[in-house]
């Protein structure tokens, strides 16, 4: 009876019920009891509640292991889990390629029954047991791993314990390429259980998971890329607020996979691929914003911002050319799946880009040194002059499409600006004067000084909203590259003085002059060498390979 009951349910929903219930009995919590209650109240059923605390020790101690799942004979939630792991482990190495089951079906369906006793190649063949039916081969491992994925919630401990974490890296490696909803769903489950969970982290940290995602990621198929995506992301929840597992994700040249995906070309871009770049672009958003190791020094030596140069630059022009109008055939334009297929790529493309410029501005905002990084290395110098341009082109867009939209917001009293789509990137304060009460028509950034409400068009084109973030989001870095620009030349101006007016300062500007003239004087003064000039004379630079001793004694 007991198993009945709880047979389906949580158990912490179900104590809550309890707890709930038995506080106020509620005798109209019967559906008999409520259905004779309609018919005149004819036959009234009555069943008893007792409360939890009036129980006596014995019933209070089995109902509690009840409700937490800690008695072996009555199915639960953790029972179930173990359950599912320990068949999985017994039926790991069972993976069949459904693919060569589907031939053996139609050989065998084809090929016509003349004797039963020949046993030739069986070694190559299916078992029949595979064969039978039109279901899958794999069947039995993916119910397993469905049961776990649906109750991993809260129990992420009994996976740890009976060794879930290296099984499902184990069968990870076996289905790839063979049969991908294994691989995925074993990699889903990872990454559910590991994010914002810091001893996840550490158990796949001990099991070398960082390697073996690694490993599988260089040899899935550049083509597979939804199980390249999740692999992205795996790693982004692995290596997220844990630098042991991140730092092994450096020695093990992860940075360099991460630049070989980002040098695309325009020519293969893809919904899919596009995905898989989502990933690794929110990776990137949390080096350069929250990584605590991450300064100008590491990323000088990483190289990456080099390659977020490229795709940065390469999306620009292909998602300019993906909105416009102009790029289309007559036929197409009337056609609204592929008008909204080519606004979905856009809206992926906007996103990507929200991760890279945004995490670019925050990385800015770390300290002078990586202001400087971005604004005067050599190797980046050109970031912000393409990042003028995309906020050039993407304004011009909005200004053609929606007139009434207003691009740039001015802040009240220093507070940030609020996204509008990209609402996840808004800053904490915000969130904590919305949770006082204030509302959000107090931190409201589209009215002006003069408390005139903007029209921001139609608020419910998220493309739109989505061009509007990624503008400020480069406002933000201008303002900063004008500041330095600023800072920079009010230096100048200040040495300038100095030189004149400061002893030190004249000698400095004397000895300067000085060092100019000769650099000039040198200049001019060599001569060009001449195509007619003599060979050098080759016994100047002859070396003395042997030398004999004898001369040497009689000296």
């Amino acid at each position: 009876m007991a198993n009945d009951l709880t047979e389906g349910r949580d158990p912490a929903k179900l104590l809550r019920w309890i707890i709930n219930e038995t506080a106020t009995p509620n005798y109209n919590n019967n559906p008999q009891a409520t259905e004779s209650s309609n018919n005149n109240d004819e036959s009234k059923e009555n069943i008893p509640i007792t409360r939890l605390s009036d129980m006596g020790e014995e019933e209070k101690q089995k109902w509690t292991q009840i409700i937490l799942g800690q008695t072996p004979d009555i199915l639960n939630n953790r029972a179930s889990l173990q359950q599912a792991i320990e068949k999985l482990h017994e039926i790991k190495g069972k993976i069949v390629d459904p693919s060569k089951v589907k031939n053996n079906k139609t050989d065998n369906a084809k090929k016509p029954t003349k004797s039963k006793d020949k046993d030739e190649d069986k070694e190559d063949q299916v078992p029949d047991t595979e064969l039978q039916g039109d279901g899958d081969p794999n069947e039995e491992i993916k119910i397993c791993i469905s049961i776990i994925h649906n109750l991993l919630d809260k129990n992420e401990a009994v996976l740890a314990k009976l060794n879930g974490i290296p099984l499902l890296f184990e069968l990870m490696q076996s289905s790839m390429d063979i049969d991908n909803e294994i691989c995925l769903d074993c990699c889903t489950i990872l990454h559910d259980a590991t994010q914002n969970n810091p001893m996840m982290q550490n158990h796949i940290y001990s099991h070398n998971g960082i390697p073996i995602t690694l490993k599988l990621l260089q040899s899935c198929k550049k083509t597979n890329y939804k199980i390249r995506a999740k692999l992205w992301a795996l790693i982004h929840v692995i290596s997220r607020e844990h630098n042991p597992n991140f730092n092994i994700f450096l020695a093990k040249s992860g940075h360099q996979e991460i630049n070989r995906i980002l040098r695309i070309e325009q020519s293969n871009i893809n919904d899919e691929l596009l995905k898989e770049i989502l990933r690794v672009a929110r990776l990137i958003n949390y080096m350069l914003g929250t990584w605590s190791d991450g300064n100008a020094k590491v990323f000088e030596i990483l190289n990456i911002l080099k390659s977020v140069n490229w795709v940065i630059y390469s999306l620009h022009s292909y998602v300019i050319r993906l909105v416009s109008a102009n790029n289309m055939s007559p036929e197409n334009q009337n056609n609204p799946i592929i008008i909204m297929n080519r606004m979905r790529t856009a809206q992926l493309i906007l996103d990507i880009l929200m991760e890279l410029i945004g995490g670019i501005r925050l990385f800015m905002k770390r300290d002078d040194k990586c202001k400087k990084f971005v604004i005067a290395n050599k190797n980046n110098k050109d970031i912000t002059q393409k990042l003028k341009q995309l906020q050039k082109d993407l304004g011009d867009y909005c200004s053609m499409h929606r007139p009434n939209l207003k691009l740039e917001e001015k802040t009240k009293n220093g507070k940030p600006y609020k996204f509008k789509y990209y609402t996840i990137h808004n800053d904490m304060d915000i969130d904590k004067e919305k949770d006082k009460g204030k509302g959000l028509q107090t931190i409201d950034e589209t009215k002006d000084n003069n408390d005139e409400e903007e029209d921001d068009g139609d608020n419910t084109d998220g493309i739109y909203l989505a061009m509007k973030d990624i503008w400020n989001t480069i406002n933000s870095i201008l303002r900063h590259v004008k500041r330095y620009e600023d800072h920079c030349e009010q230096q100048r101006k200040l040495r300038e003085i100095w030189k004149k007016t400061t002893k030190k300062g004249q000698i400095y500007a004397k000895k300067e002059k000085l060092r100019q003239q000769q650099k000039a004087s040198k200049l001019t003064s060599s001569p060009t060498p001449s195509s007619s000039s003599p060979p050098p004379n080759l016994n100047q630079y002859q070396m003395v390979l042997y030398r004999n001793k004898d001369n040497d004694n009689d000296n």
